[in-house]
């Protein structure tokens, strides 16, 4: 069961990156020579040349490649990787609990700790996504197509959410393993 979720959640953040590489392209070359760069504190537009979103643009792409990409290697080899390097698991208590279970049973329990990863991944490659989104469509459109405020605040509840979430799930997994 977990080797299918890993292998299909690899292949869908592969589709995911390679559709924000796709729209990128499209959306950054759809744009005139002159756009807007940057919006002043009341969001009026700074207008220069479309070259200036490049770095930007091509940062946040890049990043999320990264994310997908490590992420992907990281589920796929996590048996091979958490065996020969148990300390990855920075969890001292489900490492040391994990080291005293037969190895199957470890191995389920290592494929329910990284069961989050790939969500985690998507969901990263989806604000990257997103904020691509806002600076080509903002940039087209010569105005802010999202208010500043709005997109601030949607970053820090997607950190909060992720971080919370997977406190909570490892605390969860934490419990079913003294049990164990």
């Amino acid at each position: 069961m977990f080797d299918r979720f890993f292998k299909a959640a690899a292949l869908l953040n592969a589709l995911m990156f390679a559709a924000l590489v796709v729209y990128t392209l499209h959306g950054y070359g759809g744009l005139p020579d002159l756009v807007a760069v940057d919006f002043g504190p009341a969001g009026e537009p700074v207008m220069g040349p479309k070259t200036y979103l490049a770095t930007p643009v091509v940062v946040i792409v890049g990043a999320a490649g990264l994310v997908a990409a490590f992420i992907a290697f990281f589920t796929l080899k996590r048996h091979t990787i958490v065996e020969r390097y148990p300390y990855l698991i920075n969890i001292p208590a489900v490492a040391m609990i994990l080291g005293r279970l037969p190895r199957d049973e470890a191995r389920k329990y290592i494929d329910k700790l990284l069961l989050p990863l790939p969500l985690v991944g998507a969901a990263t490659t989806a604000l990257m996504a997103l904020t691509t989104y806002v600076i080509i469509e903002s940039a087209k459109e010569g105005r802010l197509i999202i208010m500043q405020n709005l997109l601030i605040a949607g970053v820090l509840a997607f950190a909060v959410g992720v971080g919370l979430g997977t406190i909570l799930y490892f605390r969860r997994i934490y419990t079913q393993l003294r049990g164990a």
